[in-house]
């Protein structure tokens, strides 16, 4: 059997490469990172080199690939033949992501064109008092729902307890301000391309604001023990030196490989931030999940199990068997993800609990996420590859017509940039709910924006 292990890893190879060359070929082509590349690239890790890598592992070196516990990927001919089925849906999802953001779709309300052109221009202050606001409102948030703990440096001590509290059980009355926390991640980005753009004025607000911006978006992703956050914040910083210092981007072969740098070295930090996050909370090394003998690459590699492993039950529920359709379960969670608990209806699970029961067979255990494909399956069954990445694509074509015309400028650059990194994360972290509270800050900074602007504008007016 180690044969067909052996040529599945071929199969998800050939593919990864297939990706990888048609993406590096219409960046060249578009000489920018559109945010169609950003989730495509992830897509050439995930359903490519990934997967290809752990049947190659298991096949050539027999190393079985597991996080802890929790997550343990499915080596019997069940889950071979499951991961086979995997490959197919990725392939049928990458293709249908392709065809939905070719397609440009007219969005109307009545006669009002939605996310059509934007094309208003706004001032260095303007950003600043917008940046500003976002930091303050972000700050509060980050305090009061810390506040459980005395401060946040005890909260952080215990991050990865409340990170696996979905139920509440610590008994935070202030929750659900993590939600609006986030927004000091786009507070920052709102400096930072102002702060490396050669023409803002106000250069040293900007530092103060960034200064001030790292630091609590810092404190804010230790307190949710994101380890993709965290590399996703720094590099993108890195990535935005590299290719957007300058108003015209022209990405270079040069600045590829640069960015593929970048690229590896995040991964790095992802493999190690267990241990970096361990330290920095208790002034001392982890020496319980250390172990010297596996690699970094085995240590990243375990850490994109959970894809695998709910690939795999996905597909053994509801496709080999007749389990249940979860697109209005994850509709419904969805548009309260924002709202307090208390008001969410009854009788609706998240698709990442129900894919923890099905893994573990408990609900207290922390959540298992799920990949595009994987939760594609889950809502809709053998369809939900065809719709749900369809479905994605045309979004992210929506949004990319929208700043077509203005992402040289700064403020709608890290507005460009935070998108792109929730597209990014969809791919691998592939759920309405988490989506939508991911965007709750984006939406909380645009309702600034609206109202900054028109007050502007009515002061020139009356003026």
């Amino acid at each position: 059997m180690k044969s067909i292990w052996f040529t599945l890893g071929l199969l998800y190879f050939i593919s990864g490469c297939v990706y990888t060359y048609k993406e590096i070929k219409f960046i060249k082509w578009q000489k920018d990172l559109l945010l169609i590349s950003y989730a495509r690239l992830m897509y050439c890790f995930t359903f490519g080199f990934i997967p290809a890598s752990l049947c190659f592992m298991y096949s050539t070196l027999d190393i079985e690939v597991k996080l802890k516990t929790l997550v343990v990927v499915d080596y019997s001919y069940d889950g071979l033949v499951a991961l086979f089925f995997f490959w197919i849906f990725s392939v049928i999802g990458y293709i249908m992501l392709n065809i939905g953001y070719k397609n440009i779709y007219v969005l109307k309300y009545g006669n009002t064109k939605l996310l059509s052109k934007n094309n208003h221009k706004i001032t260095e202050m303007q950003s600043f008092t917008i940046a500003a606001i976002c930091l303050i409102v972000g700050g509060i948030s980050l305090y009061l729902w810390t506040l459980n703990e005395g401060n946040v440096f005890n909260f952080i001590i215990k991050a990865n307890w409340y990170r696996g509290d979905s139920t509440n059980a610590m008994n935070n009355p202030y929750a659900m301000l993590r939600v609006p926390s986030r927004i000091l991640e786009l507070a920052t980005f709102l400096f930072f391309f102002y702060l490396i753009n050669n023409n803002t004025k106000h250069k040293l607000l900007y530092f103060i604001g960034y200064f001030w911006g790292v630091a609590l978006s810092i404190l804010y992703l230790l307190c949710i023990d994101g380890r993709l956050e965290i590399a996703l914040f720094l590099g993108m910083q890195v990535i935005g030196l590299v290719l957007y210092r300058h108003k015209k981007v022209n990405i270079t072969k040069r600045k590829i490989y640069e960015v593929s740098t970048i690229a590896f070295f995040a991964l790095f930090l992802i493999s190690q931030l267990d241990n970096i996050t361990y330290y920095i909370r208790y002034g001392a090394e982890n020496g319980i999940d250390t172990n010297p003998s596996e690699s970094f690459y085995i240590i990243l590699m375990n850490e994109f199990a959970y894809i695998y492993e709910t690939g795999q039950m996905a597909i053994q529920t509801n496709i080999f068997d007749s389990g249940k359709w979860m697109l209005i379960d994850d509709i419904v969670r969805g548009f309260f993800s924002c709202f307090p608990s208390k008001f969410t209806p009854d009788g609706f699970e998240r698709v990442w609990r129900w894919n923890t029961y099905l893994c573990t067979g408990s609900r207290l255990s922390a959540t298992i996420p799920c990949d595009i494909i994987s939760e594609s399956i889950y809502d809709l069954s053998v369809f939900g590859p065809f719709v749900i990445p369809f479905l994605f694509g045309t979004m992210v074509r929506q949004v990319e017509v929208y700043f077509s015309d203005v992402k040289s400028r700064p403020f709608y650059r890290a507005c460009y940039i935070f998108l792109a990194l929730a597209f990014f994360r969809i791919i691998n972290y592939c759920e309405l709910y988490d989506f939508m509270r991911g965007m709750f800050s984006f939406c909380v900074m645009w309702i600034v924006y609206l109202f900054v602007v028109r007050l502007s504008l009515k002061n020139r007016m009356k003026g």
